[in-house]
């Protein structure tokens, strides 16, 4: 269940959650997917290491200067990635596109 703050933070994503979380165990490169129920990372990356679970890569896009939970990341010997930030594909630009072409 999303916090309230997830919820405000971003418009509801068009793939489910489980779609998601499936689409990135997919993937050779990761090896566990967990759920984030706040807009920071840093209580979940803490509880994931109290578990013995060591988090060594944080990714957020560049589009942010802040990211929350890079200190943390970088505290305890992680690193955070910036993939460039792509303007063309949010969820609002591509649902708008959608409602556009079935006018």
């Amino acid at each position: 269940m999303l916090t309230s703050e997830a919820v405000n933070y971003k418009p509801k994503p068009i793939i489910s959650l489980e779609e998601r979380m499936r689409i990135f165990r997919a993937l050779r490169a990761v090896d566990l997917v967990v759920v984030q129920e706040e807009r920071d990372p840093t209580g979940t990356l803490q509880k994931l290491w109290d578990l013995g679970v060591k988090v060594d890569v944080l990714m957020h896009g560049s589009d942010w200067a802040d990211v929350p939970g890079k200190r943390w990341i970088e505290a305890h010997g992680g690193r955070l990635v910036q993939p460039p930030y792509y303007e063309g594909q949010s969820t609002s630009m591509i649902v708008d596109k959608i409602l556009r072409e079935r006018e």
